[in-house]
């Protein structure tokens, strides 16, 4: 009996040690996921930060009327120029 409690303590230290290296080894490719993707969604905020900036600078209605006026040579008309046209349908 106490030559199997030996070879039992004998087999289970060596396990126990791997087990837990495996362990530490788990964990830590865990946390290194974990701080490449906190690193991926930052670039990604940032990206959608100034993509938020680029939308509202080119559709500001200063910039609109900029393009309009520059590269389509369209020009602003009076209210008192416009003409109102409603159009009726029958049911």
């Amino acid at each position: 009996m106490k030559k199997i409690i030996i070879i039992f303590l004998t087999l289970i230290v060596p396990l126990m040690f791997f087990l837990e290296v495996w362990g530490v080894f788990s964990n830590q490719k865990i946390v290194d996921d974990i701080d490449r993707l906190e690193t991926e969604q930052n670039e990604w905020l940032e990206k959608n930060k100034k993509l938020i900036a680029a939308i509202a600078v080119y559709s500001s209605p200063e910039r609109i009327e900029k393009v309009v006026r520059e590269n389509l040579d369209l020009i602003k008309i009076e209210p008192h120029r416009m003409t109102e046209i409603i159009l009726m349908r029958n049911k």
